[in-house]
């Protein structure tokens, strides 16, 4: 049950961090609005934010979620979704959907990591 909550943490993290990578930076509000919470979205914008900080919050939320805990990485910047849907040359192919992409890559390297096999 450790190694199972241990892959779950590393490809969350890994996940998150690809939405948080990708999200295109002009101002840093989009990017670090990026919120981790566990059982429910955060329905709030925040303000402008480190992306690294961000990136505490999620690993932290990672870290402290119980196994059976749902995570939600949610963003609430007014313009996320534009930015999702080709508004920004930076990111023309969204970054929710990359990271959503990459979910089961993130998913095997963590398993690697932490010595499962399927």
């Amino acid at each position: 049950m450790a190694r199972a909550r241990e892959v779950r943490r590393d490809a969350v993290i890994a996940t998150g961090t690809d939405f948080i990578d990708n999200t295109p930076i002009k101002t840093g509000l989009a990017r670090g609005n990026w919120q981790t919470s566990i059982g429910e979205a955060i329905t709030n914008a925040i303000p402008v934010r480190p992306a690294s900080e961000a990136k505490r919050e999620l690993a932290a939320i990672a870290d402290e979620a119980l196994a059976d805990e749902t995570l939600v990485i949610a963003n609430n910047a007014a313009h996320i979704v534009r930015l999702e849907f080709g508004w920004s040359a930076q990111a023309p192919e969204g970054m929710f959907r990359l990271g959503i992409m990459r979910w089961q890559q993130n998913v095997a390297a963590a398993e690697a990591k932490n010595g499962v096999s399927r």
